[in-house]
């Protein structure tokens, strides 16, 4: 193996980048493989082009090795990403309001897909309303898909969904009129940044309830 033929160590030097290898035995001249590990950089980093030489008894001139390596990116996810509802009553309107950060600004033509918000009674529209205070970035409207319960909102032109700050939109899906337990819905991202799916937190659509079970108090239920 060709760690055996350096004693399987070698001398890292992280200001320079320069990583040692003495031989121990005899070097051939077929191809020698060897692997080791180093950090890559907390920030974002561009490739390098490593060199090879050699130096002593058979010195050879520095040369670039075929691939870059060391490139650093930043991990795609996303910092945050919730979503609650209004109400638990069955059959009746329920306000879904989700919030999410993704951790690569989002832009013109991206795509945020909220899905798994199945069970609901709202058919299938291409522009279903969109409320809250970042709505005007999707055009106030979004996708949504019945069957799938997914709802897909698309970043209008000239706006950009932050990195820093969450993005917060509301929009409304008719419960089920049977019974039906909290589901969970997931998150992503497509386009450019693309961002895979995550499980956001809280569960909604939990139609349980009947309209008399969110009485205020003092509120009197009629019996006709």
């Amino acid at each position: 193996a060709g760690k055996d033929i350096f004693g399987g160590t070698g001398a890292w030097t992280k200001n320079t980048g320069v990583m040692i290898l003495t031989a121990a035995q005899v070097v051939p001249t077929t191809d020698t493989v060897i692997s080791f590990v180093v950090q890559n950089a907390a920030s974002d980093k561009t490739a390098s082009t490593p060199k090879a030489a050699s130096s002593a008894s058979c010195p050879i001139a520095a040369a670039d090795l075929s691939s870059k390596v060391l490139a650093a990116t930043t991990a795609k996810g996303w910092t945050s990403a919730g979503i609650a509802e209004s109400t638990k009553v069955k059959n009746v309107d329920n306000t879904l309001t989700a919030s999410f950060q993704p951790n690569l600004a989002q832009k013109a033509a991206d795509t945020i897909t909220i899905a798994g918000l199945t069970g609901t009674q709202t058919e299938d529209s291409a522009s279903l309303a969109v409320g809250g205070a970042n709505a005007a970035k999707f055009g106030s409207t979004g996708a949504w898909t019945q069957n799938t319960g997914t709802m897909v909102l698309t970043v209008k032109t000239g706006n950009t969904l932050s990195d820093s700050a969450a993005t917060v939109v509301t929009f409304v899906l008719k419960n089920k009129a049977t019974k039906q337990p909290a589901v969970a819905a997931t998150i992503t991202a497509g386009g450019a940044n693309s961002i895979p799916a995550k499980t956001m937190t809280g569960t909604v659509l939990s139609a349980t309830k009947y309209p008399g079970d969110e009485l205020n108090s003092g509120q009197i239920a009629a019996i006709v």
